[in-house]
């Protein structure tokens, strides 16, 4: 069971409580927590860790049992060292003696464990603690914790060798498990052409950024400043968005495991580095990262409403002191091959209702030209629900982006893609744009629940760029979505648990 919950989030946890639920024959799902300080209320602590579960799993078998799991401090790499061959050695008396010290302490945890006004009902199927060297589980019979094996065991069960088989494998700690991310847009089969894509798309970002600069300065339209044109520039560069999320989703959706071509290798072939650049040098504001996110999880057509509300209709004329169609906007974005399939000059042209006929793409959607033709469509057919108000769109940004929408989810699929977005955009990015890169991947982060990755991603965001969000006050709090509770609306991740429970049904 030890080896599932591992794998389950990716490294070994540190200084952790663990929950892992079990609903008949399934296991799953697993919530982590820090452990509580000295100051903490333990019976609070746990029930806040268990009102995060779940009732049911797929709405219909309800969770009635769970498994706790006290993971201590990996004091001077002692787990790494029982874990490897060729460094393993038996444990000395005092690093025994120190794990059943810890042990001892936990059992007083078991009459909190066992109280079903704290578990919220659930039953305490087992407790495991995962000390530096040893571990130890419930006895029923003795009503404590018993010597059970060492850490080592671990790595000999069947579940352990059979994912090792897979490929799997777990990270000594959550910053290096962040690292092997399975859409490794870095991994590579041409280097030099890698190199060369991310350095014409670094080279494009400091383009893009030094004219936003200068209009910024100039006073020339300054889109930062007046209402209306932030509205036109931010409706193009979500166009932009759009149209390289659906691209990239679609590269993730089909690319066959076995093709020769990385995953990395042909994103860079679709996307082009102009747009790349562009793209990173668009989050120049903290307001483009919530448009941005909130266009993946919801729609581009929900996020363009939001825009609205702020400057005013894309249709409406501009005012005299602004100009119109004076959006920054990427000098070429794919030409299609074929007269006929002639497309718009500009995103903002389609905005603006200036519409050329834009004919469907084609069946095999391959070319970057077929999802901008794509984005296209999707602006000329989208139409504002006359019952709902600008406020009202505004309103269900924020309540998707900060977690409490009680019944609508994020859409989990353009999220991923968003975050793999972001990496293949991060060597292209410097400066403030990649803080807040950083700062989108953690905010999906989040929003599934992995709420410790968010962290790493958000403490490292804030060594490019200085500015407060929303998030940064939620993992403070250690606040988190209320879809987590739902097994519905959560985040199932590409790990789901679908392993069969191998203990006996309690009776």
């Amino acid at each position: 069971m030890a080896a599932i919950m591992l794998h389950q989030l990716g490294y070994w946890p540190q200084e952790s409580f663990v929950v892992v639920a079990l609903a008949g024959h399934n296991i799953g799902p697993c919530v982590r927590i820090d452990l509580p300080g000295p100051e903490d209320n333990t019976a609070a602590y746990l029930h806040r860790i268990f009102s995060l579960l779940p009732a049911t799993i797929d709405g219909a078998q309800p969770i009635d049992r769970f498994i706790a799991f006290y993971c201590t401090a990996d004091r001077d790499n002692l787990r790494a060292r029982q874990t490897a061959s060729g460094t393993r050695t038996l444990p000395s008396t005092s690093e025994r003696e120190r794990d059943a010290a810890i042990a001892h302490r936990v059992e007083r945890w078991l009459p909190l464990l066992t109280n079903p006004t704290v578990t919220g009902g659930l039953e305490c199927f087992d407790c495991i603690v995962l000390g530096d060297t040893t571990i130890w589980e419930l006895s029923h019979e003795q009503n404590g914790l018993i010597f059970a094996g060492f850490v080592e065991d671990i790595l000999m069960s069947p579940y352990h060798l059979a994912q090792t088989v897979r490929g799997e494998s777990i990270a000594a700690t959550a910053s290096e498990a962040r690292t092997t991310n399975p859409w490794d847009t870095a991994a590579t089969a041409d280097t030099g052409a890698r190199e060369d894509w991310e350095a014409a798309a670094e080279l494009w970002c400091r383009t893009y950024t030094q004219e936003y600069q200068l209009r910024h300065a100039e006073g020339e339209d300054p889109h930062l400043l007046q209402a209306h044109s932030y509205c036109q520039q931010k409706g193009a560069e979500l166009c932009y968005w759009e149209t390289a999320l659906e691209a990239i989703r679609w590269v993730m959706r089909t690319l066959a495991p076995d093709q020769r071509t990385t995953v990395g290798d042909r994103m860079r072939q679709l996307l082009p580095a102009e747009v790349a650049g562009y793209l990173a040098a668009s989050l120049n504001t903290y307001g483009t990262i919530n448009l941005v996110t909130y266009c993946a999880a919801a729609t581009l057509t929900d996020s363009l409403r939001v825009l609205e509300g702020y400057g005013g209709r894309f249709t409406d004329p501009a005012p005299t002191t602004t100009g119109e169609g004076t959006a920054i906007e990427p000098g070429s974005y794919g030409a299609p091959p074929r007269r006929r399939n002639t497309l718009p000059s500009s995103f903002l042209q389609t905005l603006h209702g200036k519409q050329h006929r834009v004919g469907s793409p084609s069946g095999v959607r391959t070319g970057w030209h077929d999802w901008v033709r794509r984005t296209h469509l999707t602006v000329q057919r989208s139409a504002t629900d006359a019952s709902q108000t600008q406020t009202d769109y505004a309103e269900a940004m924020a309540r998707l982006l900060c977690g409490t929408d009680q019944t609508v989810s994020p859409r989990w699929e353009r999220l991923n893609a968003l975050e793999v977005l972001c990496s293949l955009l991060i060597p292209a990015a410097c400066g403030e744009p990649l803080g807040r890169l950083r700062i989108v991947q953690a905010w999906i982060n989040w929003m599934r629940g992995t709420s410790s990755y968010a962290n790493l991603l958000n403490e490292e965001a804030h060594r490019h760029v200085q500015e407060h969000t929303p998030l940064d006050d939620a993992l403070q709090l250690g606040l988190l979505p209320l879809w987590l509770g739902d097994s519905a609306r959560c985040w199932r991740g590409p790990a789901r648990f679908s392993v069969l429970n191998v203990y006996p049904v309690a009776t």
